[in-house]
């Protein structure tokens, strides 16, 4: 149930904040892009949920920011790698930039809100 709930924070918070970031990057938030934007927040937020999510359930903060720490950097490449092949995008350059990025800032929203995401599913989970 914790899991479900922490899924549930990190998903449309990951969601929103990449999508913004692809405007600010100029890429087109339409068709492929879109879709390419679901599955892999979909994909990369379930990873950290399993991982990351299970160690702060069972290890509290500290465990689960080591675990954030590998995992997050594994993801970051990957989603990277992965917008600069399919990303419809001005330049490959940029979608590889984006996807790092956007890969950072989500990794960083998630270590910055370890503490309180703690005490939100000790108290509510």
């Amino acid at each position: 149930m914790r899991l479900l709930l922490l899924f549930g924070i990190l998903f449309p918070s990951a969601l929103l904040l990449e999508g913004g970031m692809m405007l600010i990057y100029r890429i087109p938030l339409k068709g492929r892009n879109v879709l390419l934007l679901l599955c892999a927040t979909l994909l990369t937020q379930t990873v950290l949920t399993l991982t990351a999510g299970r160690a702060l359930i069972s290890s509290g903060p500290m465990g689960a920011f080591f675990i954030l720490f590998l995992a997050g950097f594994v993801l970051m490449v990957a989603k990277g790698l992965v917008y600069e092949q399919f990303l419809t995008a001005p330049h490959s350059k940029r979608a590889l930039s984006y996807g790092i990025f956007a890969g950072l800032a989500s990794w960083a929203a998630f270590a910055a809100t370890l503490v309180p995401l703690n005490g939100f599913l000790q108290r509510f989970g």
